[in-house]
């Protein structure tokens, strides 16, 4: 598991977000999800991975940025710099297929 996962997960203690939207994460939830996602060969990956690493088109206005557009004080910089990156996954997608003749 990267280290930077592992740092942000480490850092989400009460997971405020989904707290502040009025939906607490019960401490069970949080220590079962800490575990499937830090586990040492986990086969578990996220959608949007999953999409990536296919070339497929990727929610990050939907997910992410919805987060950021709530005005979410709680958004760790590591939630800007995610987004930022699949925003630039988005762009180089969309040239790579106008480039290719495909739709995007």
């Amino acid at each position: 598991m990267p280290r930077l996962v592992t740092s942000w997960l480490a850092e989400q203690p009460t997971w405020p977000s989904a707290t502040q939207q009025g939906f607490p994460p019960s401490s069970r939830f949080i220590e079962l999800n800490r575990g499937v996602f830090t586990t040492a060969g986990s086969g578990l990956t996220a959608s949007m991975l999953r999409d990536i690493e296919r070339g497929a088109p990727i929610e990050a206005d939907h997910i992410v940025g919805d987060l950021l557009r709530r005005g979410d004080e709680n958004a760790s910089p590591l939630v800007r710099l995610a987004y930022a990156h699949l925003k630039a996954y988005e762009a180089r997608r969309g040239r790579e297929m106008t480039l290719s003749g495909k739709a995007a």
